[in-house]
């Protein structure tokens, strides 16, 4: 009986401690099935979620990252396209600027080649008023050096004779 001479030594009292041992099995029972089966229900709920949210977020960074791809493409594509639109530009604009600085050249020699005419036909109209005035003065300079009234014939002859002399000092 050295058992209950040992559980008197330490101060166990066995009643007390049957009970709090079937107590304790049943708190540990009843916290199983209400407790620590729901936490683990949870956990694996939320070990899932969490294993679901990194393969979507696996998912969304391959998707990213396709867009991304697709991104840099679509902007090597418009900058290609851009800088093909601004070669055909400047050659159109040079085209152009060739094609006005032409028009513009060729409007220039027509506006010169009107001016040397109008020069020309104004040189020949100011010719024949100087030769008709001059023709007047030397036709009134001959009446008046003569005394007499020019008659129709007179002054013909007086121009032809003027004439053929200015002819013949302007080839000497």
């Amino acid at each position: 009986m050295t058992t209950p001479f040992l559980a008197e030594q330490i101060g166990l009292d066995a009643p007390l401690f049957l009970s709090q041992v079937v107590l304790f099995v049943a708190v540990a029972l009843v916290l199983r099935r209400f407790a620590y089966e729901p936490i683990l229900k949870i956990l694996d709920q939320r070990r899932e979620t969490i294993r679901e949210s990194l393969e979507n977020a696996a998912r969304v960074k391959e998707e990213l990252a396709a867009a991304q791809a697709k991104y840099a493409e679509v902007v090597r594509d418009a900058n290609a396209k851009a800088n093909a639109l601004i070669e055909e530009a400047k050659k159109t604009a040079e085209i152009q600027g060739q094609k006005a600085l032409q028009e513009a050249h060729a409007a220039a020699e027509a506006h010169i080649a009107n001016a040397r005419a109008a020069t020309v036909q104004e040189r020949e109209k100011m010719l024949r008023e100087l030769k008709n005035e001059v023709l007047r003065l030397v036709i009134d300079a001959t009446g008046r050096a003569t005394g007499k009234v020019l008659t129709a014939a007179d002054q013909e002859r007086i121009k032809e004779e003027t004439l053929a002399a200015a002819t013949a000092a302007g080839r000497n």
